[in-house]
């Protein structure tokens, strides 16, 4: 997970959601890094899991991580969340696939 949270507030947040199992790592940047070039940390994270970024998959709420991880080459889904309506119909144009929250990958897999 590749996040602006603090890495307690992020495990905190997977936990909330029931996803922590699915996660090896958090990492956390500044918030002006995450959202000037959150395709760094994208990278960062792809090289941390030995992973190559045809396999590696950038979930997102937020329209500029989206935005930024499209560009660096990476496939993404946008999560809708709390995003609001003008940024969830850019988010579902720029995204390869789109949730209206995360506990959907839940019920897809039970």
């Amino acid at each position: 997970m590749v996040t602006a949270l603090s890495a307690d507030e992020a495990q905190k947040a997977l936990e909330r959601a029931g996803l922590s199992s699915y996660f090896r790592f958090v990492l956390t940047e500044s918030v002006a890094l995450c959202k000037v070039d959150s395709g760094t940390m994208f990278e960062r994270a792809m090289k941390r899991l030995h992973s190559q970024k045809d396999d590696t998959i950038v979930f997102s709420g937020s329209l500029t991580a989206i935005r930024n991880a499209k560009d660096a080459g990476f496939r993404t889904v946008a999560v809708q969340g709390s995003a609001g309506a003008a940024d969830w119909a850019a988010m579902k144009e720029l995204a390869s696939q789109s949730l209206a929250q995360y506990s959907e990958l839940l019920a897809e897999n039970m």
